[in-house]
């Protein structure tokens, strides 16, 4: 059995999102410092995280990039022996190789694309250049952005909009924009890993819409009461809103997997 999960605000939480929540750091465990950047799992997180490992698989399947992946500590995601997706689908590793197979698919279908990366990127030089976004760009897949005109939220509208007729997602996550290819998928690189491991994904959770196909890709899937997704879908058997915020989301996602598995 997989629990294929996301990691920030679903099952760690920045000092942020820790203050979003009106909740402290104290007696929390700290899971990653950087000089502008601290994240934190709580100590009933962690134990269940632990215990569930010794029976199940757990999958981290997230956003990050394989560098912001690499600073968390978490000694139960154990980035030499299992397997973990980043860079929301683009990368899958496995026992600390990356799989140069799925690397191959993903090009694969970027150039049978009507509009490649090169097309989208195009586009966005011409708005980089009049500053008025910064762009990163994620192994001619996909891209990232940060509007430099928040104030403004129609500067950009124009483009983002033609860059979707072109067949390419957005998805607003806070104060970034992602640009993907719609092939670029939690859901469909999870699909690809299971079949490879041969076992079934029994569980998912995940905030934003970047998860939707990851929780699609579930028997039963978990979404923290706190985030975007819980005010765009509807819940059922299948599909759970916590009834808490926060960390406290966290455990009791943990908890309800634990307690199905003991």
């Amino acid at each position: 059995m997989i629990f294929a999960t996301d990691l920030d605000r679903t099952l760690i939480f920045s000092m942020r999102a820790l203050a979003e929540f009106n909740q402290s750091e104290k007696e929390l465990i700290e899971v990653e410092r950087t000089e502008s950047h601290r994240s934190f799992i709580s100590q009933l997180s962690y134990e269940l995280l632990q215990k569930l490992t010794a029976k199940i698989e757990i999958i981290p399947v997230t956003t990050r990039t394989m560098e912001q992946y690499n600073r968390l500590s978490l000694p139960f995601f154990k980035k030499q022996q299992g397997h973990y997706i980043t860079s929301n689908g683009a990368v899958i590793v496995t026992s600390g190789i990356r799989d140069t197979e799925w690397d191959h698919i993903l090009y694969e279908k970027m150039n049978q694309l009507a509009h490649p990366f090169s097309n989208i990127n195009e586009l966005l030089l011409k708005f980089e250049k009049r500053q008025v976004l910064e762009v990163k760009r994620f192994q001619e897949l996909y891209f990232c952005l940060k509007i430099h005109q928040p104030g403004d939220p129609q500067a950009c509208a124009p483009l983002l909009s033609e860059i979707e007729n072109m067949g390419w997602d957005i998805f607003k996550h806070r104060n970034k924009t992602y640009i993907m290819p719609p092939f670029l998928q939690k859901g469909i690189a999870i699909q690809y890993l299971q079949k490879k491991v041969g076992k079934p994904v029994t569980w998912a959770a995940g905030d934003s819409k970047l998860d939707y196909s990851l929780l699609c890709a579930s028997r039963q899937s978990f979404v923290p009461k706190h985030g975007e997704l819980a005010l765009n879908i509807t819940e059922s058997s299948a599909c759970k809103k916590t009834k808490s915020s926060g960390i406290k989301a966290a455990e009791e996602i943990l908890l309800t997997i634990y307690n199905q598995v003991f």
